[in-house]
């Protein structure tokens, strides 16, 4: 399940009301990082997929 792009927005609305930034923006590019993975792995498996059929 691919994460909505609002979340990410939402965490900074999460940074003016205090929190530290860095640790924010650190968890929005580990979400990013994982997301590019997963489209990665599924663009993979399908080709596996196609191939096999």
């Amino acid at each position: 399940m691919v994460p909505d792009p609002e979340v990410v927005v939402d965490w900074d609305d999460v940074v003016s009301l205090g929190d530290e930034p860095q640790e924010t923006y650190t968890e929005a590019e580990i979400v990013e990082d994982l997301t590019t993975l997963i489209d990665e792995s599924m663009d993979y498996l399908f080709k596996e997929i196609i191939q096999d059929a």
